[in-house]
């Protein structure tokens, strides 16, 4: 490979500025206009000149070559075998004794001095060809002087560098011998494992503190040696070889090493790079340390930028979650399975043990955005090292428990002399202090104490719950949380007595925990009836409170604590009763026409029309449902004039459009409106989500909207529309779903929305995926149902999943007149009638609604299954 043109064989120093300055003024223009200001130029300074154009004539020839991270995704690059070199062959000054291996960038030899200045074996990496412009040699020689003065124990030295008689670079490396990182880590313990990365952590940090990028980390690039230490191959390679604007101002020249199923967002993309993208490829390797998998699977992905859209719109997996899905599922059979041991013993892992920090600390390295990654390696090393010392670390908020258990843990025997110390002195003084004094302090003591105690509450029911509301992964939290916070209620509720501001800090905390439990919308536990138990203790408390007061605020606390309570007796299957307290909830408040209204309160009684407008239609009520959503629609409207960037307001209205959306769809005449309110929606929502990308419950809300949009254009008979619209729902109801197993509110939505994609495969012609799709919905959904069977929304949807296979099988029936399909399907038709009809005599779904006309459409399908397996109710082993 040539180096810089010049008559000295490379470029002087004191002209560089000069040369790189023109060069920079020149390589976006014209052939022809480059020529013509060459021309100029060479009158005045022709040596500049000159390397100008050498330059320019470098940078068209590295144009020409394939780009390094399109040919990962399957163009084609030269092929370095043309010159491979056998063993006894010549390179520099070094000898060939083998090949070690092929990677991305060249082969790799052991070689040895020839000219026996030393005998210590090296490894000799030759680059490929490809990888490197020709006017690349000199910056390479020169930067090779900055990378071989890294001193650290973790990082392979970079030793030498030189050119090949055939023009390849070559680079020799100090020789390790050892098992890459990631055969390495599955026969250690997870203390190992952390320890071990927390040093290979500090040996980029090192390289950091010099200006120096790795850019291309991976497991292959970590060796552990056979006296377990890590070291670090290739540190500073891809950046000799990258197209880096900050080396010597050449913006141009070279390709983009990289590996892209390590390689952060922002290096796909072709940004430019700083420490935080080496963080970024840290939190893969520790996530794939920790599991075994790596947290995004990107195989489907054709290109860097598809990859980079992938990690930035998916959420972050947490490790805890990954690892409890790979666990193999439980033996049912009887049948004794001989278990094969494996040649290296495997250490497994709980998942248990990666909840809560390591999950914090994996997700904050792995965050798409590098500004809130970790700063720097040394910021994730110090945060492996507090929770390797049993320390609060800083990617999440611990508990208070939490930093006492840790505090303790660290700290054994000074707490445990302390506490001794501690109760010979309160003996001593119990012993010497006047009866009266004891008593006295005691109740002060008892004060304190409670005054704790509701601190404490206020900051768990309180601060925590916004905290880890926007975590993808929080249900085991939120799980916590509800425990924990209803232990602290109702000790503080038996000591309330008749304080008016305890009693209405309680109230707040039960309608939290209540939302927690099963709410209408957001991620929840699936624990429906005791959300109404927690709604009945918010709303007590808030009646209490305005019994005694009886003022303004008092009165709209209570309106929202009743508007909750509706939506808990909603899901619960009181209808009838949900109607009456949305309406008694309105009715607490101002009319929705009374301007004179807080623009709070004017939200609040929005929202009560709008859920009150909601269950009226559920009722069959159309007319009424319409008019209070519409009045519902107007206010925020209003709201919205003032307020237009409050994520609350927005969010509402999108609930609103969906619901009057839905009341609307009872008629085909309106499917126009009911396409605009629901593209209103999903705009709202898409907006949202755009703030903050990551936020579980936006995910949600687009994830409702494309669904309900596909089923629209399903009955509209726009069916490429409709698959296309729930696919991309089902993709996110998956992502969701995965992130956070035991999020009830997430694997509903998931179960439903594979239900009605697999009506659009049906009506596609796709039989073998729409039945395969729907075995999957009905099955979840009727786990769910047996976890939370009080709650109709999931009753609901198990009459959803057994017909949209028994639509499936009919189909099959139809096109193949098979006996078992017939039977098939009437077997799934039987039980969703069943539970239709029975909603329809509890109140919970009304006489003239879709559901019921389906129920009827489906007993028409029950009687085509019979007369085709030859009378009503024959089986097919019957006729078989």
């Amino acid at each position: 490979m040539s180096s810089f043109p010049t008559s000295s064989g490379g470029i002087p120093p004191e002209i560089w500025p000069a040369v790189s300055r023109h060069f920079h003024d020149l390589v976006d223009l014209p052939v022809a206009e480059q020529k013509a200001r060459l021309d100029e130029l060479d009158r005045s300074s022709p040596a500049i000149a000159r390397d100008v154009r050498a330059l320019l004539a470098g940078d068209r020839r590295a144009e020409a070559l394939p780009d390094f991270a399109g040919a990962v995704f399957g163009e084609v690059l030269l092929d370095a075998r043309d010159s491979d070199l056998a063993s006894g062959d010549s390179i520099g000054a070094y000898r060939i004794l083998g090949e070690l291996g092929r990677g991305g960038m060249g082969v790799v030899y052991r070689a040895e001095r020839a000219d026996g200045a030393f005998t210590r074996a090296v490894a000799i990496k030759l680059v490929r060809p490809d990888l490197v412009a020709p006017a690349l040699g000199e910056r390479f020689l020169a930067e090779r002087r900055i990378l071989a003065a890294l001193d650290h124990p973790g990082i392979a030295r970079l030793l030498d560098a030189g050119t090949a008689a055939d023009g390849r670079l070559f680079l020799v490396l100090e020789l390790v011998e050892g098992e890459p990182l990631d055969r390495w880590a599955p026969q250690h313990s997870l203390a190992e494992r952390l320890t071990l990365f927390v040093a290979v952590v500090d040996a980029v940090e090192h390289a950091h503190r010099r200006l120096v990028l790795h850019r291309d980390l991976k497991p292959a690039n970590i060796l552990v040696t056979r006296d377990g230490l890590p070291k670090l191959l290739d540190f500073g390679i891809a950046r000799l070889l990258a197209d880096d604007a900050e080396s010597q101002g050449i913006t141009r020249f070279g390709q983009r090493p990289l590996t892209p199923d390590y390689a952060s967002p922002e290096q796909l993309r072709g940004e430019p790079l700083a420490t935080t993208s080496d963080v970024y490829a840290l939190g893969v390797i520790l996530f794939e340390l920790l599991t075994g998998s790596r947290p995004y699977d990107l195989s489907a992905a054709t290109s860097p930028e598809e990859r980079a859209r992938r990690i930035s719109t998916a959420p972050v997996p947490w490790p805890s979650a990954a690892l409890r899905r790979a666990l193999p599922a439980p033996r049912t059979s009887g049948v004794p399975i001989v278990p094969i041991v494996p040649i290296v013993p495997i250490v497994p892992i709980r998942p248990r043990a990666l909840e809560g920090d390591l999950d914090a600390i994996v997700c904050r390295a792995l965050a798409a955005e590098a500004g809130t990654r970790y700063p720097s390696a040394a910021a994730l090393a110090a945060d492996l090292r507090r929770h390797l010392d049993g320390r609060p670390v800083e990617a999440r908020v611990p508990t208070v428990f939490e930093r006492g258990r840790k505090f303790f843990a660290r700290h054994r025997l000074a707490v445990s002399t302390v506490a001794f110390a501690a109760v010979l002195l309160v003996a001593a003084a119990a012993f010497s202090l006047h009866q009266a004094t004891i008593a006295r302090r005691e109740r002060d003591l008892a004060d304190r104490r409670f005054s704790d105690l509701r601190d404490l509450a206020h900051v768990f029911l309180f601060e925590l719950p916004g905290r880890i509301e926007a975590l993808q992964g929080s249900i085991g939290a939120r799980s916590l949380l509800v425990k924990t916070g209803l232990t602290y209620l109702d000790r503080l509720h038996d000591a309330a007595g008749d304080d008016p501001g305890l009693a209405t800090e309680l109230a707040a905390g039960y309608e939290r925990l209540g939302e927690l439990q099963s709410g209408l919308s957001a991620a929840n536990l699936g624990e429906t009836a005791d959300a109404l138990a927690t709604a009945n203790r918010a709303v007590a408390l808030r009646e209490s409170v305005f019994a005694r007061a009886g003022d303004r605020a008092s009165r709209v606390a209570l309106a929202g604590a009743r508007l909750a309570r509706a939506g808990a007796l909603y899901k619960n299957g009181k209808v009838a009763e949900a109607r009456e307290e949305a309406a008694a909830a309105g009715a607490l408040l101002p009319g929705l026409d009374d301007a004179a209204m807080p623009p709070a309160e004017r939200r609040l009684a929005a929202r009560a029309a709008s859920l009150h407008g909601f269950l009226d239609g559920v009722s069959g009520e159309l007319a009424a449902s319409e008019a209070s959503l519409r009045a519902a629609l107007a206010v925020s409207t209003g709201l919205l004039a003032t307020a237009p960037s409050d994520v609350g307001l927005r969010t509402d209205r999108s609930r609103t459009l969906e619901r009057l959306g839905s009341i609307l769809g009872q008629k085909e005449e309106n499917f126009s409106e009911v396409d605009r309110l629901w593209s209103e929606s999903l705009a709202i929502d898409r907006a949202l989500l755009a703030e903050s990308p990551r936020h579980p419950a936006r995910l949600r809300a687009v994830m409702s909207d494309l669904g309900r949009l596909a089923i629209l254009r399903g009955a509209a008979g726009a069916i490429p529309e409709a698959l296309a619209f729930s696919g991309q729902a089902v993709a996110l109801a998956e992502e969701l779903a995965a992130v956070d197993p035991d999020d009830f509110e997430s694997q509903r939505n998931l179960a439903q929305l594979r239900n009605r994609r697999s009506i659009d495969l049906l009506e596609s012609g796709r039989l073998d995926e729409a039945e395969r799709i729907s075995r999957e919905g009905l099955a979840s959904i009727v786990a769910l149902f047996a976890r939370d069977p009080a709650n109709v929304t999931v009753e609901t949807l198990v009459a959803e999943g057994h017909e949209a296979l028994g639509q499936v099988l009919l189909a099959r029936a139809r096109l193949h007149g098979h006996s078992d399909h017939w039977d098939g399907a009437r077997r799934e038709f039987e039980p969703a009638v069943q539970i239709v009809e029975g909603l329809v005599a509890r109140g919970v779904l009304a006489k003239n609604l879709g559901e019921a006309a389906e129920a009827r459409q489906m007993r028409e399908w029950i009687a085509e299954c019979d007369r085709a397996l030859g009378g009503s109710g024959t089986s097919a082993a019957q006729v078989h």
